[in-house]
């Protein structure tokens, strides 16, 4: 269905989106984030995305290319030009020293269809670059609803709640616009 909300001015204690959500509502979260890798050269920071870019929910957007997807937080994929700065191919294992110092073997190749093709980008599996959860980072991480299709009622209270929307059905079909007969 498209769907994707934000969720901004988390209140404290921070709520889940979920809570915002029918029950059983499957939610996809994006995040980027900046990493430092050891290089062929030396060490270099690339934007990443934690989540799951390789979903189907996403074709269209991304597309992989070769390899599998990460089956755990200790796998990632990576664009081709992000293997070639590294020197690395599928298999091998990338360490990463920001945000935090991990390890991880890559495991295909995928890219981000909206970035040119040299763009240099790692994906991997939600928190496991940062170790913060999609939850731990309301305003920072995009949720989609592949299976919810939410309608003008339902973005009026997400966005009352402080949680930005863009709802494919509303925008397809938007609400009437009320108008002011006074001012004519």
């Amino acid at each position: 269905n498209g769907e994707y909300v934000t969720k901004t001015n988390a209140p404290e204690p921070t709520i889940p989106v979920s809570a915002y959500l029918p029950a059983g509502t499957r939610i996809l979260s994006l995040r980027a984030v900046a990493v430092t890798a050891n290089t062929a050269t030396g060490s270099g920071s690339l934007p990443a995305l934690q989540g799951e870019p390789w979903a189907k929910s996403f074709r269209g957007r991304f597309e992989i290319l070769g390899g599998t997807t990460p089956a755990n937080s200790h796998q990632a994929m990576a664009t081709p030009s992000a293997l070639a700065r590294l020197g690395m191919g599928i298999g091998d294992t990338v360490t990463l020293t920001q945000p935090r110092t991990t390890t991880l073997t890559i495991v295909g190749t995928m890219r981000d269809l909206t970035q040119s093709s040299s763009y240099e980008e790692l994906f991997a599996p939600s928190a496991s670059l940062d170790g913060v959860p999609a939850s731990g980072d309301l305003p920072d991480t995009t949720y989609y609803l592949p299976t919810l299709a939410l309608d003008w009622r339902q973005v009026e209270a997400l966005n009352h709640d402080g949680i930005t929307v863009m709802s494919r059905r509303v925008y397809n079909d938007p609400p009437a616009v009320a108008t002011d007969d006074s001012s004519v």
